[in-house]
């Protein structure tokens, strides 16, 4: 172009061609009329930030039955009856319970790394740290440093949940025998409550209760296989059916020293189980695990045992 048609295009003032806008709206018309009444509707940006943001809405409390109503006309719970509880007082002492434990747990990992637990200051920290997260498995009311309730240390409601299971997995290979045989104990005094709990298969809890007996003293897996008869036949039957509780009694029963030093604790044990060999199949399960490893004292047991059983029950 020559100068004076460069001057006057910068001179003229600038323009805005509608044509493209003028051809997307004309195809969205006949996307619209193609589609029908599916026509995509938008709203101006001030208006989508002036829009609130839906809040979550929580459950209410149940239609009253056939019959009930409320107490006035404000829709008032009738008179005894509280607020609806989104969560239970029990589950939600169980779920801080884990999630303190798992605190503390986290704080000894933290020190077990360092360089300092190699040191006599960092091994004494190691046992405080310790005993503080053992001291979060207790069942409420104990204290720290008190003695254990009766029942045993550790809380039910952390052994009859799969959350709690897995916390108790974590923290046995950190235990001390002592602590460890607390532990076990409190498996055993709420063998039934752990029996009728509903909660999954927890591999590695099983897998720890089978492994922890063998680092007991044997007078204390002795004491242990004495407390399971004491819970009748119907609970030893239910905890056949549960595989952390097989595993537990798969675990007392091949102590290396038991058979030997506490026979007769290992025979009331089998004496428990021969009433369900007639009826439940968990029971011959847990002898077809424990022959192959049993030594010879434990076989003359389980011969003894086999000796006692009728035909009629091994043919079925």
């Amino acid at each position: 172009p020559s100068p004076r048609q460069a001057k006057h295009a910068l001179s003229a003032p600038s323009t805005t061609t509608t044509s493209r806008r003028l051809t997307q709206h004309a195809t969205n018309e006949q996307v619209g009329a193609s589609l029908g009444a599916g026509n995509v509707s938008t709203r101006p940006i001030a208006a989508k930030i002036a829009a609130p943001k839906p809040l979550i809405e929580m459950g209410g409390p149940p239609d009253p039955p056939d019959g009930a109503f409320p107490s006035d006309e404000t829709g008032a719970p009738p008179d005894g009856a509280g607020p609806p509880a989104l969560l239970s007082a029990s589950r939600w002492h169980t779920r801080s319970q884990v999630a303190a434990a798992r605190e503390a747990l986290i704080g000894l990992r933290v020190h077990a790394s360092s360089a300092a637990v190699r040191t006599p200051a960092g091994q004494e920290q190691r046992r405080v740290l310790l005993e503080r997260l053992f001291s979060r498995l207790r069942s409420p009311g104990g204290a720290e440093g008190a003695p254990p309730p009766e029942g045993g240390a550790v809380s039910p409601e952390l052994l009859c949940c799969e959350k709690g299971q897995k916390l108790v997995a974590d923290v046995m290979p950190l235990l001390p025998p002592p602590l460890l045989a607390a532990v076990l104990q409190a498996v055993v005094a709420h063998l039934g409550a752990i029996a009728r709990s509903k909660s999954p298969r927890v591999t590695s809890f099983c897998s720890g209760l089978a492994a922890a007996p063998k680092l007991l003293p044997v007078e204390q897996a002795a004491a242990l296989l004495a407390a399971l008869p004491q819970h009748g036949e119907a609970s030893l039957a239910l905890a056949l059916g549960r595989p952390e509780l097989s595993a537990l009694l798969l675990g007392l029963l091949c102590h290396p020293h038991v058979a030997v030093e506490a026979r007769p604790a290992v025979e009331a044990a089998y004496q428990a189980l021969l009433p369900l060999l007639h009826q439940h199949e968990q029971a011959w399960a847990l002898l077809d695990a424990i022959v192959p490893g049993a030594d010879g004292a434990h076989a003359d047991v389980l011969r003894a045992l086999l000796g006692r059983v009728d035909s009629a029950a091994v043919s079925a």
